[in-house]
């Protein structure tokens, strides 16, 4: 059983080790109250060390500046898989998250399509100031960089890695490894 605590600011959470083949699990935390601060987010799990990051809890919005991009994890595997993993947030001139009057698009791009390619656009919906985009990676080791971009914002721009084994071998067993000569077919 895998949990993640954060201190007074954020509800907890309860998520599940990944899936064999996975390498991440997402979660999503409420805010408890109107406070403003920093909360401790931790993570731990049966045979693994722990982790912890911190989230800042702000409760004042400015007027849209520049659009930003978070990654999570900043490391996929090449496993030509589409994974959930970009955040792009709409931000004040000071770098706070900034909700959006207006429906928004934002778009987006990768700098190397054999390595990763990201949805070409997401909308920040009136009121929010964050959205998801999906990347899929390919079966390759590399950096891309993924750019977004929005009328009226300035851009960001962010380097993503990807890397992990990458399969290069067609492995055969055969069980058993001696076979009668008798015209039988046999499962190996």
């Amino acid at each position: 059983m895998s949990f993640l605590h954060a201190r007074h600011l954020l509800s907890h959470a309860l998520i599940q080790l990944p899936d064999q083949g996975e390498n991440y699990a997402t979660t999503s935390f409420q805010t408890t109250s109107n406070e403003i601060g920093e909360a401790l987010i931790s993570a731990q799990a049966d045979g693994f060390n722990p982790g912890n990051d911190i989230v800042n809890i702000l409760n004042y919005t400015g007027t849209p500046a520049r659009v930003s991009i978070f990654f999570g994890p900043d490391l996929l595997l090449p496993d030509g898989e589409t994974h959930e993993a970009v955040t792009i947030q709409v931000q004040d001139e000071n770098g706070d998250p900034a909700r959006s009057p207006a429906s928004r698009p934002v778009f987006l791009s990768s700098s190397n399509i054999n390595l990763a390619t990201i949805i070409s656009s997401v909308t920040i919906q009136p009121g929010e100031f964050h959205e998801t985009a999906e990347i899929t990676t390919h079966n390759q080791n590399g950096d891309s960089y993924i750019s977004a971009s929005s009328p009226g914002l300035y851009p960001d721009y962010e380097e993503i890695s990807v890397d992990g084994q990458i399969p290069t071998i067609i492995n055969i067993l055969a069980h058993p490894s001696m076979l009668l000569a008798d015209g039988t077919e046999y499962d190996i």
